[in-house]
């Protein structure tokens, strides 16, 4: 049987980096094909590959900008979900 090894190795934390980097590059391209797919299907090849553009561009951002922030916060073993539940709850805790 496999062990559960819970903590995270430097290697994996890199792993994650890499892949969080890939999906911020390949947005645009991605974008690009998708409006290009539009653009044929709905016969307007100019819209469709500016908004592809457009939509990639600003999904890379938004990868990029959360990559960013998580590199910034300090690691305290919490997945995304967890930390934003910590917050409301502290949130709500405050208001009551």
């Amino acid at each position: 049987m496999k062990e559960d090894n819970s903590e995270k190795t430097p290697s994996e934390s890199a792993e994650e980096k890499e892949e969080k980097a890939f999906l911020a590059l390949s947005a645009i391209p991605l974008g690009l094909c998708l409006g290009v797919c539009y653009g044929v299907v709905f016969d307007n090849l100019a819209l469709g590959i500016g908004l592809g553009l457009c939509f990639g561009a600003a999904f890379s951002a938004i990868a990029a900008k959360r990559n960013q922030k998580d590199e910034k916060q300090p690691d305290t073993g919490q997945t995304r979900q967890e930390k934003i539940q910590v917050q409301t709850a502290d949130t709500d805790r405050n208001e009551g």
